[in-house]
């Protein structure tokens, strides 16, 4: 917005990033995943926001993830600021 806040779509993206890395530590070949024409479906996001942040902010994200039924996977995103250590989101 006009007052530099970052929204939920800007910490959807770093939270996509995060996914794509732990999929990758798992072992899981993205790209191979795209050749072969595989898609992994975004069904959905909840943000909570526990203070505005800016764009200026340093931010870290600890993501883990669940299996669960029928090859579906819940990602669970901590995302604090780094300088500080509060949870931001």
């Amino acid at each position: 917005d006009y007052n530099e806040h970052v929204n939920g779509s800007r910490l959807e993206f770093f939270a996509e990033d995060a996914r794509m890395q732990t999929l990758s530590i798992m072992g899981i070949d993205i790209k191979k995943l795209i050749k072969n024409h595989i898609a992994l479906q975004h069904k959905g996001s909840h943000f909570q926001f526990l203070k505005q942040r800016t764009w200026n902010e340093i931010l870290k994200i600890e993501t883990t993830c669940d299996w669960i039924e029928n090859g579906k996977i819940q990602w669970n995103h901590l995302i604090y600021e780094l300088e500080s250590g509060d949870l931001a989101a």
